[in-house]
């Protein structure tokens, strides 16, 4: 007699908390999203995601808890029915903040305030001139069907942003739907605009790299007789350059693509070999007796080594 007594009690206990936090309702309820940007924190194209700061403002209309007075009340989130708001995308995602408030009239408004990393497709073939788009989509992943509409008067963003090596730009927001096996949930889309800033990779990458390869121009000016100075600066620059390139490691993304820092990067590797090849060519022409032949060609990759690392260089930042 206890147990039936007790299984009873579960029953109903559990079976009207199943009831208050899903109710059953075959009309969709309508829900008003909004999506507010605090703060970018990190951009990071290398592993395709990005540390955002932002708001998720859910609204809708429940007629059971009008009371008709002018109190406001507070409840926690698990303690009624809400849209089960998530991010696609989630790649640990701190919600903080999150509670609702209750109107007089029924009016619901639930406010959540997310902080951490999303992952975001990013297309790197004009890396370091490249802009991208971080998205952001919280999609209703309640049971109950609903219509999703953006709220356009409170989705925006922040003025200033913490990230340092982006320029943050304009957004665009809209309604959709997120794809789920055989189901589309109603979803809001929050795309915000980024420019890589160019001047980093300028100093820290480009110029330095020049530099490596003006020193192997060096050995155009080096006797073609002088066998070991030649192919000691040609060599020196080659292991500096190697060493360099060890040293990019972290400043550029590990992709299978070329990027256009990958066309810079590769030719002007391509053109200290060369360099150090025609060093070993002179000298040998030189051994031989063929001085003035050596060098003229001295004198030819003078001017055709510049020209082709300015074709190098137009082709990689500029076409």
């Amino acid at each position: 007699m206890f147990k039936t007594f007790l299984v009873i009690t579960c029953v109903l206990v559990f079976g009207t908390h199943a009831w208050s936090s899903e109710p059953e309702f075959n009309v969709p309820r309508p829900i008003t999203l909004a999506i507010y940007i605090i703060d970018i924190l990190e951009i990071d194209s290398a592993h395709q995601r990005a540390m955002i700061d932002f708001v998720v403002r859910a609204t809708w209309t429940d007629e059971s808890l009008a009371t008709g007075t002018n109190e406001t009340r507070f409840l926690e989130s698990d303690e009624h029915w809400t849209p089960q708001i998530q991010i696609v995308g989630d790649l640990g995602m701190r919600k903080v903040g999150d509670y609702l408030e209750v109107s007089p009239d029924g009016t619901i408004v639930e406010r959540a305030r997310y902080v951490g990393t999303i992952s975001s497709r990013m297309h790197l073939y004009d890396f370091p001139l490249d802009r991208q788009v971080v998205k952001i989509e919280a999609v209703c992943a309640s049971r109950q069907p609903v219509t999703l509409t953006l709220d356009r008067s409170t989705t925006g963003k922040a003025s200033d942003f913490t990230v340092a090596d982006w320029d943050i730009g304009g957004y665009e927001a809209s309604e959709t739907s997120f794809q789920a096996l055989d189901r589309a949930i109603p979803s809001v889309v929050f795309q915000i605009e980024a420019t890589r800033h160019f001047g980093y990779y300028l100093w820290k990458v480009i110029v330095p790299l020049a530099l490596i390869v003006f020193m192997s121009w060096s050995v155009f000016w080096i006797d073609p007789g002088a066998f070991a100075p030649q192919i000691g600066a040609a060599t020196a620059s080659m292991l500096t350059l190697i060493a360099y390139r060890f040293a990019l490691g972290n400043l550029v993304p590990k992709i299978s693509y070329f990027t256009r820092m990958d066309i810079f990067i590769t030719g002007a590797t391509i053109m200290v070999f060369f360099a150090l090849l025609q060093a070993i060519l002179t000298s040998r022409v030189a051994s031989k007796g063929k001085t003035k032949f050596a060098q003229r060609l001295d004198d030819v990759c003078r001017w055709v080594f510049p020209a082709v690392f300015l074709c190098l260089v137009a082709v990689s930042f500029v076409i």
